[in-house]
């Protein structure tokens, strides 16, 4: 099913704790992802899924097997996981679903699933934020691989942007990768793709010692619109020895790669998806994801 009815945007709003004032107003909202001013993940409730299994080697839409076991339900992953490391397709019940994700976050909006648009019927997962004057995460979901000196994540999803009730394109971070590594010293490396105010996409690194992003390279304003779904081709790459590469496809188009300079030869790749992090001040809005594979090894 592939419905644009902003139908689906006043559900997924309507989802966020009732009574809240909506605020219109996107002044001061720059169009680069940067440092959070106002609290970072403003006391982001983080919990971990009941039944989840983090040291499962191949989770999928499929609890009770892999993405290839004919007795589970058949929904998009039993015919498109592959050989991914993990899939969710969002086709099963809330509880089902999420349970599949190490962590869950719902600060400032809710993550839930949305029945009326989806890449692959019925659902899709929808986060919505509530409109805030605080850069919060609002609401994600992650997936942490239990392979500990991994070098290598290839991620593809299909995501859709849904106005703000300003009736703008909102600025912020809908897919997050962070890299745990020992070698060849401890230390954390995050890669973040976000959406900037005026359409464009930017992959870049995160310094969490100073909380700032070093935009890597963003897409054109053209390549990129509201209200529909695309297709997005994420990979990071660790090659050892203080090197690596990020690249970027939008529908199968590449947006851009770059070499960068992880503080760490490999690790544990945590994943995530959803509003992970949007700038202050910013009114309600939502961020749909469906079909996601990830491969890390």
């Amino acid at each position: 099913m592939r419905s644009a009815s902003r139908i689906t945007t006043v559900m997924a709003l309507a989802a966020i704790a009732g009574g809240c004032t909506l605020v219109t107003s996107l002044d001061g909202l720059s169009d680069e992802p940067q440092a959070d001013t106002k609290g970072g993940d403003g006391g982001a409730e983080r919990a971990a899924i009941d039944g989840s299994d983090a040291s499962a080697t191949v989770p999928s839409a499929h609890p009770d097997g892999d993405a290839g076991d004919a007795s589970g339900p058949d929904t998009w992953c039993t015919h498109n996981a592959g050989d991914a490391s993990f899939c969710a397709d969002f086709d099963l019940q809330d509880q089902q679903a999420l349970a599949l994700f190490t962590e869950l976050v719902q600060d400032a909006g809710s993550t839930t699933l949305d029945p009326v648009t989806s890449t692959s019927s019925p659902n899709s997962l929808a986060a919505a934020a509530s409109a805030s004057d605080a850069s919060v995460s609002a609401g994600s979901v992650g997936w942490k691989s239990p392979v500990t000196n991994a070098t290598t994540a290839d991620i593809r999803f299909d995501v859709r942007f849904d106005l703000d009730t300003a009736g703008s394109a909102q600025s912020h971070t809908f897919a997050r990768v962070v890299v745990d590594g020992t070698v060849p010293s401890p230390a954390t490396w995050v890669v973040e793709l976000s959406l900037g105010s005026t359409g464009r996409l930017y992959l870049g690194t995160r310094d969490l010692a100073t909380n700032t992003v070093t935009n890597l390279f963003y897409g054109s304003n053209a390549q990129l619109s509201v209200a529909r779904w695309m297709n997005i081709h994420m990979r990071v790459d660790i090659f050892g020895s203080g090197s690596g590469e990020v690249s970027l496809e939008l529908d199968g188009t590449s947006i851009g790669s770059a070499m960068v300079t992880p503080p760490v030869f490999g690790g544990t790749f945590t994943c995530s998806f959803g509003i992970v992090r949007c700038l202050a001040p910013h009114a309600a809005f939502a961020t749909h994801t469906d079909n996601l594979t990830i491969d890390v090894h």
